[in-house]
């Protein structure tokens, strides 16, 4: 599984779980620390989570078994 913030991306081979994939994305890359989480396990409310291709209920430790693929994205508000 490949997952991917921006430009940094991070190879999983045994992740199956996105609390997995949150807590090694936040050792890999600061950025995502700084832009995607709340405290050090949980993700911000702005954060969009693509799961191959579809969007998941990020609130949620949702299983990633057989997952190829998970985007963190950054909802920007407008005003």
């Amino acid at each position: 599984m490949i997952a991917t913030f921006f430009d940094y991306t991070v190879e999983f081979s045994k992740v199956n779980q996105l609390s997995e994939v949150v807590s090694i994305m936040a050792q890999e890359c600061p950025e995502f620390t700084d832009a995607c989480l709340l405290d050090q396990k949980n993700l911000h409310p702005s954060v969009i989570v693509v799961v191959d291709g579809v969007v998941i209920n990020q609130t949620r430790d949702s299983c990633l078994s057989g997952a190829s693929s998970v985007e963190f994205l950054l909802q920007l508000s407008g005003g």
